[in-house]
């Protein structure tokens, strides 16, 4: 089983320049059979956490939002 859950926000600056953050959790829950016997069962959760700056290039129509 795996989960994952992206939450992110996006501020602009100018027309032109942006910054954003990302925040990502991701889960999984995994079992395995040994070749020589036996099983091994583990849940494994990870983080990221992204910081950025944006720059869109190219001619912008009036009334673009940016999507």
């Amino acid at each position: 089983m795996a989960v994952e859950g992206l939450v992110g926000l996006e501020y602009s600056v100018t027309d032109r320049f942006s910054v954003f953050s990302d925040y990502k959790l991701s889960f999984s829950s995994n079992d395995a059979g040994l070749d020589r016997g036996g099983s091994l069962s583990t849940d494994v959760w990870t983080n990221s956490f992204i910081l950025g700056v944006a720059y869109r290039f190219g001619h912008m129509d009036p009334g673009y939002d940016g999507y």
